[in-house]
């Protein structure tokens, strides 16, 4: 499988590179997604990943914006980036950009920047639990920050606030687990 490489400065590592698998003409971001917020209490899991997607598929030019905007805000504000909680900050500061740009957010643009942030954890050296809790509570905190601006869609039932969704729902039963 192809794979496109994005190479960046970071203030206290220097140049570093991220490949993510190259599909479709688009690059796939989500190798850190927890798979259960799709499949958890689904009917048939299956089918529900199926259904859903197996992975995030976003257009590598505007992965490469997304992360140039990342890096250069934890380059200019000097991120500690060996703290997790830098990583929240770091996906809130994209978050608060993109509604500010369009008044609200997809959680298919949320999952983009954590798991873009995800990558950035992963050259740090975060073991991939660490990553994955990370990633729930990022979508958990998101959510709790910015309430109904959060939006999910289906085909059938439209869209509406993330909050009202199954995977919404599984994202707080595994947090229930996590603590």
């Amino acid at each position: 499988m192809d794979a496109i490489k994005f190479s960046f400065d970071l203030w206290d590592r220097g140049v570093v590179s991220i490949e993510m698998p190259a599909m479709n003409g688009g690059v796939n971001t989500s190798k850190f997604t927890p798979k259960e917020i799709f499949t958890r209490n689904a009917t048939n899991p299956f089918f529900a990943q199926a259904f859903m997607g197996p992975c995030s598929i976003s257009d590598p030019n505007e992965v490469k914006e997304d992360l140039h905007f990342m890096i250069q805000y934890i380059n200019t504000n000097i991120i500690a980036l060996d703290e997790e909680a830098s990583y929240v900050n770091i996906v809130n500061n994209s978050v608060q950009k993109h509604i500010q740009k369009y008044g609200r957010l997809f959680f298919t643009d949320l999952c983009t920047y954590i798991d873009i942030a995800a990558h950035i954890m992963s050259i740090c050296n975060y073991e991939p639990s660490l990553i994955r809790n990370f990633y729930i509570f990022a979508i958990f905190n998101t959510v709790k920050n910015y309430g109904d601006l959060v939006k999910d869609g289906h085909p059938i039932y439209g869209i509406f606030p993330f909050s009202d969704s199954p995977k919404f729902r599984n994202v707080l039963e595994i947090i229930k687990e996590l603590k």
